[in-house]
C-alpha cells in the first residue's frame, strides 16, 4: 500500500474520530488530500496550531493515526481501533500482518471462528471481532506476527472467551465508564479511582526511553505532514506504552489548570 494512500485514508475516518473522543479535548487533524488542518470536533483549525496539538494543552497526538471507531451495537460496548497504538506494541509497520485475504481482511467474507470452543466465542458470525482473534488469542505472542519486532514479547490478551469476561475490557469501553470515555479519561484518571493503574500506569512513570521514542516519532509525524512518501518517518512508531500516545511527546503528566 502507497504511503500516500494510507495517509488518505485518515481523512474519511474524521467522524468516527470525532465521536470516539465526544469533542471533549480537541486535537489538530491534517489531512493529506487537502493538505489543511481542522479539529477532531470538524472545526476549522487556527493556523498557529501544530498537527496533533490539543487545544489549550500541551499533550500531542497523531494528526494522522487511522482509528476506526466502531459503536455499541447487541449490548456490547464500543471499539475504537487505533494503528499507532497496534504498531508500537509491534515495533514495525507492516500492512501486510492484518490486510491479506488469509487473515480475514481484505476478502469481504465473515471471518471463521477460531475458539476451540463454540461457547468462547463471543462475536457473530459476521462481526469483525473474529478478526482480532487472529491475534488476540491464547498461547500467542508478538513475535509470532509476521514482520513484527516487538519491544516486550509477551502473550496476547485473549479475544475469546465467555461474554463478560474480564479480558472483554481490553477492546471494548466498560459500560461503567459511559459512551464519552475517552473524551473524560484525562480527568478520570487525574481524580479517579485507583482501580484505573490496573492498566494505566501513568504519564508520569513513563520511562526515559520511552519519551525519547515519543518525541521522535512526532517528529516523524510532523515530517509526514511534509512530505508522506518519507519513507525513514513513515517507519517511526510510538513505545509500547499507552500514556505516550499523548503524554510522551510533550515529556510530562498532565497535572490539571494548564
Amino acid at each position: 500500500m502507497k504511503r500516500f494512500s494510507w495517509l488518505l485514508l485518515a481523512a474519511c475516518v474524521t467522524v468516527a474520530l470525532a465521536e470516539e473522543h465526544g469533542g471533549r479535548l480537541a486535537w489538530v487533524q491534517y489531512d493529506p488530500a487537502t493538505k489543511t488542518t481542522k479539529l477532531s470536533t470538524g472545526a476549522p483549525a487556527d493556523s498557529s496550531l501544530t498537527p496533533g496539538q490539543f487545544v489549550g494543552h500541551r499533550e500531542w497526538r497523531s494528526p494522522l493515526d487511522i482509528i476506526i471507531a466502531f459503536p455499541a451495537t447487541n449490548g456490547a460496548s464500543r471499539v475504537a481501533f487505533s494503528h499507532e497504538r497496534h504498531f508500537g506494541a509491534l515495533g514495525a509497520k507492516n500492512c501486510k500482518a492484518c490486510h491479506t485475504e488469509t487473515k480475514g481482511l481484505g476478502s469481504g467474507n465473515p471471518f471463521p471462528s477460531l475458539a476451540a470452543k463454540p461457547a468462547l466465542e463471543p462475536h457473530s458470525a459476521k462481526s469483525r471481532g473474529r478478526f482480532c482473534a487472529n491475534c488476540h488469542r491464547e498461547n500467542f505472542t508478538a513475535k509470532q506476527i509476521e514482520g513484527a519486532n516487538p519491544p516486550i514479547n509477551a502473550g496476547l490478551f485473549s479475544a475469546l472467551g465467555h461474554k463478560g469476561d474480564e479480558t472483554c475490557n481490553r477492546c471494548h469501553v466498560p459500560a461503567s465508564h459511559g459512551a464519552d470515555f475517552t473524551g473524560r479519561h484525562g480527568d478520570q484518571a487525574e481524580h479517579g479511582a485507583k482501580k484505573c493503574a490496573n492498566c494505566h500506569r501513568g504519564a508520569g512513570a513513563t520511562a526515559k526511553a520511552d519519551q525519547t521514542q515519543a518525541q521522535a516519532y512526532r517528529e516523524a509525524q510532523l515530517a509526514l505532514v511534509k512530505n508522506a512518501e518519507d519513507p525513514a518517518a513513515f517507519q517511526k512508531v510510538l513505545p509500547n506504552c499507552f500514556c505516550a500516545y499523548c503524554h510522551g511527546a510533550s515529556r510530562r503528566g498532565h497535572r490539571g489548570g494548564d
